[in-house]
């Protein structure tokens, strides 16, 4: 009687604890170490190089499946996309006046996260 007992609490200890709160192994690396991290100017000047007081520059400390960056006019336009994190991006061809920006990125477990700024461009 007392194996019986022993085995039940044993199983149900497993059930409850995959049931409630036990992460997966596979993306446990994924859970809280993975993150954005977005440097930018408050103002870029389109006419010179990107160097590092005319910057932007996103970057992650893991791999993402899905990336998107895109920079909007005062009318919702897209004056600057990319998805690809590593993309050297060009501003000579954008109009002097203020933007909006948004980083949409996906982690590997699945989680969704956004950076959201404005820059000058001058």
């Amino acid at each position: 009687m007392r194996l019986k007992t022993y085995i039940l609490t044993i199983v149900l200890f497993i059930v409850s604890g995959h049931l409630f709160g036990q992460v997966d192994r596979k993306n446990a690396k994924f859970m809280d170490t993975c993150s954005i991290s977005v440097t930018s100017s408050e103002m870029i000047l389109n006419q010179n190089p990107i160097d590092s007081t005319n910057q932007f520059i996103v970057r992650c400390n893991c791999e993402l499946p899905k990336y998107r960056l895109s920079m909007f006019d005062r009318w919702g336009t897209v004056v600057l996309s990319s998805n690809d994190i590593n993309d050297k991006l060009e501003f000579s061809n954008i109009k002097k006046g203020f933007y909006v920006w948004v980083v949409e990125v996906k982690y590997p477990n699945g989680k969704k996260d956004s950076k959201k700024g404005t820059i000058k461009i001058e």
